[in-house]
């Protein structure tokens, strides 16, 4: 843990204020910062067997070939963007096929709502549209729905009831009843809310606005957030399966995004002198055009000589 007591000497004046408070904030951050790249930036996959961590997203050093069953894709030489269009189509028909058997014949099937498929087929496209970007990261897609379902279902649950709500929203009365600010305040905390636990994903938008406008979804109150987050593992299950058997590969990370340290630029102290003498030189050439700068010519002129 790391020790937020400040030293104190003797010998020197004791900090005060601002000064004390600025220097725990400082540390405070760069403990925050130790945990970030010892804790979540730690990836367990390279010490997995070779096809837990290829669905898992890991791969190897120059490595993009597809299983076995797939080889077919080298061996005809399949563009890449043919086979993005096919894996996509495949990936996303089976997803909103499995969301909708499981909804209707479990017991989720009960609810009075109607099959959640607008925030579903959002993050379909998120992953396998961008399945490289952090958006697209398991960590955003399951904490990004989870903070968009859990504030519409605070939300609403302050501020709407289900008996008026039912006549307002069928009549496209969206002015009573708050249904409006109920939206507006949903989407905006969601915003909010992922931009500080840095879970931004967009397809959050449409859970946290449709549990806010729909009779049906405000009437079940919290289970919306049940519901959300079955739908987002059986999107996930789905994307590490069908983004993993290609070439392609989903996801890049899973906590936080790997940090590549620039690599350190080599100095030439005789290049960086004779860039310095072309510096100069250059200097005296422009001073060169008005007498009134002989003073400053000269004294450039003596520093290019004790140079050579």
């Amino acid at each position: 843990m790391t020790d937020l007591t400040l030293p104190r000497d003797d010998s020197s004046p004791t900090l005060q204020g601002k000064e004390e408070k600025a220097l725990i904030l400082k540390r405070l951050y760069k403990s925050s910062k130790n945990f970030e790249s010892k804790v979540l930036n730690y990836d367990i996959r390279p010490g997995l067997p070779y096809w837990v961590s290829r669905f898992l997203g890991y791969r190897s050093e120059n490595e993009s070939r597809p299983i076995w069953l797939l080889k077919w894709m080298d061996k005809f030489r399949v563009p890449n963007l043919l086979e993005s269009c096919l894996c996509d189509f495949f990936a996303s028909f089976t997803t909103i096929l499995l969301i909708c058997t499981v909804f209707s014949t479990t017991s989720l099937a009960k609810l009075p709502i109607p099959i959640v498929l607008a925030p579903a087929g959002a993050v379909v496209i998120s992953i396998y549209g961008y399945p490289l970007a952090p958006v697209s990261s398991p960590r955003n897609v399951l904490l990004g729905q989870f903070w968009a379902s859990l504030v519409s279902s605070i939300v609403t649950k302050i501020l709407l009831d289900h008996n008026t709500m039912t006549v307002t929203v069928e009549r496209g009365e969206m002015g009573r009843n708050l249904v409006w600010l109920a939206a507006c305040l949903s989407l905006a905390i969601t915003i909010v809310v992922q931009n500080i636990t840095r879970s931004l994903h967009p397809p959050g938008g449409a859970t946290a606005v449709l549990g806010s406008v729909s009779p049906g979804i405000v009437e079940i109150g919290f289970k919306y957030i049940g519901l959300v987050m079955a739908m987002v593992l059986i999107i996930l299950g789905l994307a590490l399966i069908i983004q993993n058997i290609s070439r392609r590969r989903y996801p890049m990370y899973w906590l936080s995004p790997p940090k590549t340290e620039a690599p350190a630029k080599s100095y030439d102290p005789e290049k960086g002198l004779a860039k310095l003498k072309q510096i100069v030189s250059e200097m005296i050439t422009f001073l060169e055009e008005s007498d009134e700068n002989s003073e400053i010519r000269s004294m450039l002129a003596d520093i290019l000589e004790k140079m050579k």
